[in-house]
């Protein structure tokens, strides 16, 4: 990679750990600047305004991401339901990515940003979407196999799971890792029935 490149990329890794702490609307450019030791120039080369430059970190980084976390896991499985629970145990308990105090950083761009600015809500937009595809996907296989009820409506069950954890980290943000918990068991009350 060129420096150019790792600049680049380090603007927005370091960008994506400031969002997450102060919320993208509380994050100004002097503080990603700050936590990236670049230039402001060196910034404004890459991308055109804040706005711009989270165009990019969803596209390249997030986007990215949720396939690694949530999607690829899951492609081969031959039991959906034990396996997506194991998955969101282990992103809500392990992932050292989060932090409960902070939520998921997906989640909170999703509703800090979507009421605002059309076209960030549109690549979130996309990326939920393939998020809520991949899990359908998996469950729908599971169907044919006989490790999910026939009269599961996968896409929606996708879209409830996604819902769930969504609450989950926000309630995690006042309750702490208990409230993981409560969506957990539940979920799986839900599913196994």
């Amino acid at each position: 990679m060129k420096k150019s490149e790792l600049t680049r990329a380090e603007i927005l890794k370091k960008s994506m750990e400031v969002i997450y702490k102060k919320g993208y609307h509380a994050a100004t450019i002097d503080d990603m600047l700050k936590a990236t030791q670049v230039t402001k120039g060196a910034f404004f080369y890459h991308f055109k305004s804040k706005d711009d430059m989270c165009l990019h970190m969803l596209k390249e980084v997030f986007s990215e991401n949720t396939y690694t976390i949530w999607v690829k896991p899951l492609e081969n499985s031959l039991d959906p339901i034990s396996d997506i629970l194991k998955l969101l145990r282990e992103v809500l308990y392990d992932d050292e990515g989060f932090d409960v105090r902070y939520g998921c950083h997906m989640i909170n761009l999703i509703e800090e940003i979507s009421p605002n600015n059309a076209l960030l809500r549109k690549e979130l937009r996309s990326i939920t979407q393939d998020w809520v595809m991949g899990i359908e996907k998996v469950l729908t296989a599971g169907q044919k196999i006989g490790k999910v009820p026939g009269n599961l409506n996968c896409r929606e069950t996708a879209e409830y799971i996604i819902a769930g954890y969504a609450g989950a980290r926000n309630m995690g943000k006042v309750f702490g890792t208990s409230a993981y918990q409560t969506y957990l068991n539940q979920l799986e009350r839900y599913l196994q029935n």
